[in-house]
């Protein structure tokens, strides 16, 4: 009979949720606002960027379309 595997012991979510929540407790204000708006900035360009590639496929479809081509 094959042994059964012991599941490793995992670090608690709870713990982890805490120790997160005391990261950003300790930080000010104006710090917390800065990590915002830095995320938010990372998300809009990663969007951007995503839009480009999109825009950039429906171009070369276009072009390829005009040409005879598929």
């Amino acid at each position: 009979m094959a042994k059964s595997s012991k599941r490793k012991p995992v670090k608690s979510r709870a713990i982890v949720k805490l120790t997160g929540n005391l990261e950003v407790a300790a930080k000010s204000p104006e710090q917390k606002l800065r990590d915002a708006e830095k995320r938010a900035f990372e998300k809009a360009r990663k969007h951007a960027r995503i839009a480009a590639a999109k825009k950039a496929g429906f171009e070369a479809g276009l072009k390829d379309a005009k040409k005879g081509k598929k």
